[in-house]
């Protein structure tokens, strides 16, 4: 079995890539507008810092697992379920992020001009949207290419058992 998410791959890394720029705006954001606690300004950059790391290591991980994928040599239609799963996972982050993305736009038009604070902020929040909504999108692709394929009597046995 071969399959190909060669597009899927690229897509969903570059998805967690555009989740991480969003997140470093945040962090931009925090290192800019220190709070009057130091502690909340330590937890809030710690916080950015983690996210990024954290999601290009998924982007690393999810790039990993596709090659993975790609190269097995059983059916895999069993992990549809598990690549849908991840995606309606992704695609309810990005409607949340677009529920914040959207009232902070609102913010930065309806009310007095703050310095760019309230623009960085929707536009961090949109990057974030749109990275989770490819990731979700790639993922649904992936899950699609991979429960195409079906189990056939070609699969050697000593394959799937280990020997």
């Amino acid at each position: 079995m071969t399959y190909s998410l060669r597009w899927q791959r690229l897509v969903v890394i570059g998805g967690f890539l555009m989740v991480a720029i969003g997140w470093i705006g945040y962090t931009a954001i925090t290192w800019h507008f220190r709070s009057p606690s130091d502690l909340e300004f330590r937890s809030s950059l710690l916080f950015g810092i983690a996210s990024v790391v954290g999601y290009a290591i998924l982007a690393t991980a999810s790039w990993s697992w596709f090659r993975w994928i790609e190269s097995s040599r059983v059916p895999l239609a069993g992990m549809s379920r598990v690549l849908k799963l991840f995606a309606l996972g992704d695609f309810c982050l990005a409607v949340g992020l677009a529920a914040i993305s959207y009232f902070s736009s609102d913010r930065a038009v309806t009310q007095r001009y703050d310095g760019r604070t309230t623009i960085v902020t929707a536009i961090s929040y949109g990057f974030e949207f749109f990275g989770f909504l490819l990731a979700a999108v790639a993922l649904w692709g992936a899950s699609s290419t991979v429960g195409a394929v079906l189990p056939g009597p070609s699969v050697p046995e000593e394959v799937l058992v280990p020997g």
